[in-house]
């Protein structure tokens, strides 16, 4: 009987205490006044999840792997060293078949040294982990609690909770909790049908400030509490990502206010319009589009949204309401097409009466239309806010052919009354 593979799917979050019950953690910043200056200690991380490359390097996490179950030959599994934050810790070799990297590790990006812990929950519907799921953790650094399985909306999860023993300092990165896991090697396909099309791994991370408390369970456990069936961060349910393969399922998703994750290359045949929140995890993967604009603010991450063309004067990606966050998105406009001989106008993103952040994005215009009057815009801004953080604006364009038409490509253009915060952003605007 042969075994169908599904997918490995998770969803991650985090969060932070920035004081504990009994006091407001504070630094004394000056005694030279009347009036002491005092700054609240600040309690941030981040959650990063990675897995292994060809080469055996650490990479970025990708969704939607397929998930079979393990092939080895003999009981005794074999182990070699992985190297995290210049530390070796142990992982199954490559003699182990079908084993699943999901390497996960806290950064402090805040000021204050804190305790942190990252919770697990695992799909588990048969109900007993032991049966059909294997766990490889870090059990140097922290300490395992939890360990029991409870339902969340509707489908059964094991929820394991790794506590590092020792304080994270400011800046640092911590050692890895889970590292791998994979299904056992008597799994059966009427066993994968339980999952359903997917196998979703959930993780979240909490931190709170160590000054004060002699150790992390007794600061995490004040902070937020006891990992128990009544209390963890799942209690109100978890929005499943929908997997989409074809644009006509990405469309119907996003409709219906599903967050999606992209599993493959998608194009899009005509120019759309999402009045819902729109959550896209690109995935890695290429979007393409002839205009799309989100009415009701977004998350898009991790890939690129791209096209060759555009209907006359609109813009490759409209941002027209709410609040739209981009993580690690390149934004690419390779051409653009109309019958306007005299005046084309090109623009690569456009913000209306809407507020837009981007984070380490690229975006990229270039307008191939001859006309009299040509213009290029990377980002055009009508009464909107936006802050870019890393990543470079570029804008391009071919020369009028008017005698003294203006050839005019613009990073940013303006309307109304905006705001542009450009962060380490490389800007190039040229023809």
């Amino acid at each position: 009987m042969s075994l169908k593979s599904f997918l490995l799917t998770g969803l991650s979050g985090v969060l932070v205490a920035a004081t504990a019950v009994g006091g407001t953690l504070a630094y004394l910043m000056s005694t030279d006044s009347d009036v002491n200056v005092m700054t609240l200690g600040n309690v941030k991380i981040e959650q990063v999840e990675y897995e292994r490359d060809v080469n055996g390097d650490l990479t970025e996490f990708t969704q939607t792997k397929p998930a079979l179950p393990a092939v080895y030959d003999t009981e005794a599994w074999a182990m070699e060293g992985v190297e995290v934050n210049g530390t070796e810790y142990k992982v199954f070799s490559e003699d182990m078949k079908n084993v699943i990297d999901k390497i996960v590790t806290v950064n402090n990006t805040g000021e204050t040294e804190a305790y942190v812990r990252t919770i697990v929950a695992i799909e588990a519907p048969n109900g007993d982990p032991d049966d059909l799921i294997h766990l490889n953790y870090n059990n140097k650094d922290v300490i395992t609690s939890g360990n029991f399985v409870t339902e969340i909306d509707g489908v059964d999860y094991y929820i394991v909770a790794f506590t590092y023993k020792e304080a994270l300092a400011a800046g640092k990165k911590s050692a890895p909790s889970l590292m791998q896991l994979f299904l056992d090697k008597r799994t059966t396909n009427e066993d994968c049908a339980l999952f359903g099309g997917s196998w979703d791994v959930l993780v979240f991370s909490q931190a709170v400030q160590a000054d004060g408390f002699d150790d992390a369970d007794v600061a995490l456990d004040e902070a937020f509490g006891d990992i128990t069936p009544t209390n963890h961060p799942w209690l109100n349910g978890v929005v499943v990502p929908t997997i989409v393969y074809n644009d006509e399922d990405l469309v119907d998703a996003l409709e219906n206010g599903e967050s999606v994750v992209l599993a493959n290359d998608i194009a899009l045949d005509a120019a759309k319009v999402i009045d819902d929140y729109a959550n896209i995890n690109l995935n890695g993967h290429e979007l393409s589009t002839v205009g799309l604009e989100l009415k009701n603010g977004g998350y898009i991450e991790d890939g690129s949204i791209t096209s060759d063309g555009n209907t006359y004067l609109v813009p490759h990606l409209k941002i027209s309401g709410g609040k739209v966050t981009m993580e690690n998105v390149n934004v690419q406009v390779d051409d653009y097409l109309n019958g306007n001989a005299n005046w084309t106008e090109a623009t690569g993103m456009e913000v209306v009466n809407a507020t837009a952040i981007l984070n380490n994005c690229n975006i990229s215009i270039h307008n191939d239309t001859s006309a009299k009057w040509v213009y290029s815009y990377g980002i055009s801004l009508n009464n909107a806010e936006i802050t870019m953080n890393g990543g470079s604006i570029t804008a391009t364009c071919v020369a009028g052919t008017a005698a003294n038409g203006p050839t005019n490509p613009n990073a940013i253009s303006t309307m109304g009354s905006c705001t542009a915060t450009l962060n380490n952003v490389n800007v190039s605007a040229t023809y």
